[in-house]
């Protein structure tokens, strides 16, 4: 049997997630949301092995806008990176 406050650790676990993954979508300032979203989805995925969360859409979901966040702020950095050589490769012309 599993104890309540496991049970009740991994829906907090799992709602953060959503809230970590959701703000991760901000460009530049939601790295560390994406990190800390990826990170609780771990924990989740640790504790709920044993019986049946709740709240997995919101994992699943939390995960999702995670890597769609990572990868939003992937592109932006290398679009900054890529302004950026441009803009000294033209002072030097």
């Amino acid at each position: 049997m599993v104890k309540p406050e496991i049970k009740i650790l991994v829906i907090e676990n799992s709602l953060r997630c959503f809230r970590y993954g959701a703000a991760g979508l901000i460009p530049l300032f939601g790295i560390p949301f994406v990190i800390m979203a990826i990170r609780c989805r771990y924990r989740v995925w640790l504790n709920s092995y044993k019986f049946w969360n709740p709240a997995i859409f919101h994992v699943k979901a939390g995960f999702i806008l995670a890597w769609l966040g990572g990868l939003i702020n992937v592109a932006v950095l290398g679009s900054m990176l890529l302004a950026l050589c441009k803009l000294v490769v033209w002072s030097y012309e």
